[in-house]
């Protein structure tokens, strides 16, 4: 089983939070968890931004953000980090401050990029 944890944080209170993926039999990689972490502790951990993942996206009982329950994420054009996201027209990256828009909302998402 193949397994990372990539890191997000929430647009509400910007709180740090780690994403289990795993990979799964159709190839794809399947969000299966979300915990709260502090910033120390995803250092410690190893954990990063770096992601590079084709065909990401959750299963059935995966709980969404760990702070305010967003089901899914954006990724930052401006710095390649995720913010979780609820469908919202207007959103800014809990990372940059940027203004998120033209959102696509897709079923899986190739991600690639970010940095610590």
């Amino acid at each position: 089983m193949e397994a990372t944890v990539i890191l997000m944080r929430c647009k509400k209170n910007k709180a740090l939070s780690g994403i289990r993926v795993q990979k799964m039999e159709d190839d794809n990689w399947w969000m299966t968890w979300a915990f709260g972490i502090s910033e120390k502790s995803a250092k410690n951990e190893g954990f990063s931004q770096h992601y590079s993942l084709k065909g990401m996206c959750g299963t059935s009982d995966y709980p969404g953000c760990p702070y305010c329950k967003s089901p899914g994420f954006v990724v930052c054009g401006n710095c390649n980090n995720l913010t979780c996201y609820d469908g919202e027209k207007n959103i800014t990256c809990a990372w940059c401050g940027q203004h998120l828009g033209n959102i696509v909302i897709s079923d899986k998402f190739e991600l690639s990029g970010g940095g610590y």
